[in-house]
């Protein structure tokens, strides 16, 4: 139970001093010459490329795959973007949307039961 705590309080902490950076910068606390932009991108880029891949690792250690129901798995996951994708596609079918809102649509739709990696996707593909 102490170990759910601390993975929650750490939680709140990121979220608490994210939240605090954009107060600061909105108020406009933060200096000129602190590139607030490019601050936030390589934060986004350490924690999605650095405790992401820790984080992962760290939920898979003590899995025990020898038990064969778990080669299901990756075909689920494979399912769940196909689904996501497709379903996007109808419902960009009925609201009217140009190729390029579907395209957005799609990828939305694909990505969302991914977490973290819908995330990751988003920040490579569609940064500026």
């Amino acid at each position: 139970m102490g170990s759910l705590l601390s993975v929650f309080a750490l939680i709140l902490f990121g979220l608490g001093i994210g939240r605090g950076i954009r107060i600061y910068t909105i108020k406009g606390y933060m200096p000129a010459w602190v590139p607030v932009a490019k601050v936030l991108r390589v934060l986004t880029f350490t924690v999605l490329l650095g405790l992401m891949p820790i984080v992962l690792i760290g939920a898979f250690w003590n899995v025990d795959f020898s038990q064969t129901e778990f080669l299901i798995l990756p075909v689920i996951g494979v399912f769940t973007i196909f689904l996501g994708g497709g379903l996007a596609l109808v419902a960009s079918k009925i609201h009217g949307l140009t190729r390029e809102q579907t395209g957005s649509m799609f990828l939305a739709g694909a990505f969302i039961n991914l977490g973290s990696f819908g995330a990751l996707f988003s920040v490579f593909f569609y940064r500026d």
